[in-house]
């Protein structure tokens, strides 16, 4: 008897356009791909967001996918440079159709800028 409730609430977010479908990962490398997920109405921002860490001669990535509040996501690349050869690069990106968090974005150059 319970069996059809969680299709009849299902169907309901699709026939009225308002939920979601965003990818959801993280990763130690720079891309990621998985399945997409559906999201309710208040979560109805998808996000990619990339990061390069460099300290010294090392070097580190980081990728992570979700879906989060439209008024959460906060979109730029930006770069952090700070003493002792440390740097931390990233890059988000928001937006608001199905799937659309599915590629990837390029982690920023390093700044030649000084921070602070």
């Amino acid at each position: 008897m319970w069996e059809p409730l969680p299709l009849c609430l299902l169907s309901s977010l699709l026939a009225t356009g308002s939920a979601l479908l965003c990818e959801v990962c993280e990763s130690k490398e720079e891309s990621c791909f998985c399945p997409l997920q559906l999201f309710a109405p208040l979560e109805g921002t998808c996000l990619i967001g990339v990061a390069g860490f460099s300290v010294g001669a090392n070097s580190f990535s980081y990728m992570a996918k979700s879906c989060l509040a439209p008024k959460s996501c906060e979109p730029s690349p930006f770069t952090v440079t700070y003493q002792h050869n440390i740097t931390v690069r990233v890059n988000i990106t928001c937006c608001d159709t199905d799937g659309c968090n599915a590629g990837v974005i390029p982690v920023p150059a390093v700044s030649l800028v000084p921070s602070g």
